[in-house]
């Protein structure tokens, strides 16, 4: 199953978001602290929106055990 934790290993965005102004590989010129910055954008970005979907996953299969005991009332209620 996975989880906020485990994919935070795979997109890294919390070590993205802490190191977002250092240029990427210590190149400290000003092509490589500009491709920094926006590389480490796109990252968190795109770590965001699968933190944002997987979060509305978690969700939506939560609302929908939250349900079933009211499903299975409404049927039973209907059956008699």
């Amino acid at each position: 199953m996975v989880t906020l934790t485990k994919a935070d290993q795979s997109f890294a965005v919390a070590i993205t978001l802490r190191h977002f102004f250092e240029p990427l590989y210590k190149d400290y010129s000003i092509v490589g602290r500009i491709l920094g910055i926006f590389f480490r954008s796109v990252r968190v970005l795109i770590g965001g929106a699968c933190y944002l979907l997987l979060a509305l996953g978690f969700a939506v299969v939560y609302l929908i055990w939250l349900a079933i005991p009211a499903i299975i009332l409404f049927y039973a209620a209907k059956n008699l």
